[in-house]
């Protein structure tokens, strides 16, 4: 329709599988136990290999949430990797998805401003 899913509570972004394991050692770097920010309030990064991307948000101590343990908003990043100038939507473990979806690479790139739920975004 258009416009942002009012349920949905994470934002979906797209990550070369290439610059996974650097992303992964940046969030080993902070931890879980190490405050990106202590001023005003302690925020944690939090990153989680869930089933179907890599799942980040930032916690503010003392604040809890849903069973999950995940705080929204939180990113949703998909992994994908460029196969025959397509690309290929992986699963975390780097494999391609069975049922996963596979774009021209010239949809993608070069990147365009694009409208999304009132505003203009560079893609």
């Amino acid at each position: 329709h258009g416009q942002p899913i009012p349920w949905d509570d994470d934002v979906k972004l797209w990550m070369d599988n290439k610059k996974k394991n650097e992303f992964l050692g940046i969030c080993d770097l902070f931890g879980n136990d190490v405050p990106i920010l202590a001023s005003p309030e302690i925020v944690r990064l939090h990153c989680e290999d869930g089933r179907n991307a890599l799942k980040v948000w930032l916690q503010v101590e003392g604040i809890k949430k849903d069973a999950k343990d995940m705080h929204s908003p939180f990113v949703d990043l998909l992994l994908f990797r460029i196969e025959s100038n397509k690309i290929v939507e992986l699963s975390t473990n780097g494999k391609r998805k069975q049922n996963g979806v596979a774009f021209n690479v010239t949809e993608f790139f070069p990147t365009q401003p694009f409208y999304f739920g009132g505003a203009y975004f560079m893609g």
